[in-house]
C-alpha cells in the first residue's frame, strides 16, 4: 500500500507502455496520484486543449508529465494555469530513429511555453539533450524492490534465454535474432521471445520462440537462466533491474547505466549493433554452468541493493511527486 497520499499531485502520460508503465506503477506504491492518459491517436493540439481542461476542473498543486506529447502540452497549459507547478520525467531519448528535424521542433515548440519548474532524468547523459536552462534538474536512476529469490531448475537439459521489450529496431531486436547461435539447440538452449511491435514479422531461428507480451515480467525472469538486453539506446531498462532483482544474469549492450550494471559481474558487456560480438557473448553465457550463472545472478542482485537502494528511490519520488 503507498505510504503516503497526495491528491493534489496529478500524473499526464502521453506514452503509457514500457518504461513509463513500469516506473508509474513502482511510483504507486510509493504516493497514490491521479494519472490521465492522452490518448495517441489524439493531435498535438487537442491533447494541449484536454490537459487545459483537466487542470481546470481538477486544481492540482503539482503536475508531473511522462512522454514528450504530454511534456509540450504541460509547458503550454496556458498563463491561468500557471501557477500548477510543473515536473517534467525524462526516461530516454523518443528521437533517438527519428530525423533531427523532430528533435529541433521539440526545441522550438518546448521554448515557446513555460518552462517546468523541475526536469528529473533517469540518466545523466539525457541531461544534455533534454535539459532546460530555465530549470532544476535532478537525476534519479532507476531502482525496482529486492525480491525473494525463486530457486532456478536444476534440470540442465533444457536452458532458457530470454528478451522481453518492444520489438523494433532501437531495441536491438535484429540484432539479436541475426546473433543468436545457430547451434544453440545442441546446447540445450532456446530463447523466447516477450514482446509487440514493428518488427514482430521478423523471421526467427526455429529454436526462438515468439510468446507476445507478458503481464508478469517478474515470474518470466525469475525461471529464466539468462536475459539478453540488446538495446542500442537504453537509460537505466527496468528489465535489467529486475532480472538482478531476482538473481537472473543477463548480457547487454554498453548503453546507459547497463555498463554500471554490468560491472558487478552479473553477466556480459558488449557493442551497440555488434551481432557478432552479441553472438560470442551469447555462446560464452550458454557455455557456463548453472553454478556459475547462478553466481553471476547473485553478484547482481548484492550490487542492487546496495547501489540501487529501492527505499532511497521510493524517499526521492515521494519529494518529487508531493512539492
Amino acid at each position: 500500500m503507498p505510504g503516503a497520499v497526495d491528491l493534489g499531485t496529478h500524473v499526464v502520460a502521453s506514452n503509457l507502455g514500457g518504461g513509463i508503465a513500469r516506473h508509474l506503477e513502482l511510483v504507486r506504491s510509493v504516493i497514490t496520484v491521479e494519472v490521465l492518459e492522452l490518448p495517441e491517436r489524439l493531435p498535438l493540439l487537442r491533447k494541449m486543449e484536454c490537459l487545459r481542461g483537466h487542470l481546470r476542473k481538477h486544481h492540482p498543486r503539482t503536475l508531473v508529465s511522462h512522454g514528450v506529447a504530454a511534456a509540450i502540452a504541460a509547458r503550454h497549459r496556458g498563463s491561468r494555469l500557471e501557477r500548477v507547478r510543473h515536473v517534467e520525467v525524462w526516461h530516454g531519448d523518443p528521437f533517438f530513429l527519428a530525423p533531427r528535424h523532430r528533435l529541433a521542433a521539440y526545441r522550438g515548440l518546448a521554448r515557446a511555453g513555460l518552462p517546468p519548474d523541475l526536469q528529473v532524468f533517469t540518466n545523466q547523459w539525457l541531461v544534455g539533450l533534454f535539459g532546460d536552462p530555465r530549470s532544476d534538474h535532478q537525476v534519479l536512476p532507476n531502482a525496482v524492490p529486492d525480491r525473494e529469490l525463486t530457486p532456478k531448475a536444476s534440470d540442465v537439459s533444457a536452458r532458457l534465454a530470454v528478451y522481453i521489450g518492444r520489438l523494433s529496431p532501437e531495441k536491438g531486436y535484429q540484432d539479436l535474432l541475426a546473433a543468436w547461435p545457430a547451434d544453440s539447440l545442441a546446447r540445450a538452449w532456446r530463447l523466447e521471445v516477450f514482446g509487440t511491435g514493428p518488427l514482430t514479422a521478423e523471421t526467427r531461428p526455429t529454436d526462438v520462440k515468439l510468446r507476445h507480451q507478458t503481464d508478469d515480467p517478474l515470474r518470466v525472469l525469475a525461471h529464466a537462466d539468462l536475459l539478453v538486453v540488446p538495446s542500442w539506446t537504453e537509460t537505466g531498462p527496468y528489465t535489467a533491474a529486475e532480472a538482478m532483482s531476482v538473481g537472473t544474469p543477463f548480457v547487454g549492450t554498453r548503453t546507459g547505466d547497463m555498463p554500471e550494471f554490468l560491472s558487478s559481474g552479473c553477466g556480459w558487456l558488449v557493442p551497440t549493433r555488434e551481432p557478432d560480438r552479441l553472438r560470442l557473448a551469447l555462446m560464452d553465457a550458454q557455455q557456463e554452468t548453472p553454478e556459475n550463472l547462478a553466481r553471476r545472478g547473485e553478484l547482481g542482485r548484492q550490487w542492487l541493493r546496495t547501489h540501487r537502494v529501492f527505499e532511497h528511490w521510493a524517499s526521492a519520488i515521494e519529494g518529487i511527486y508531493s512539492l
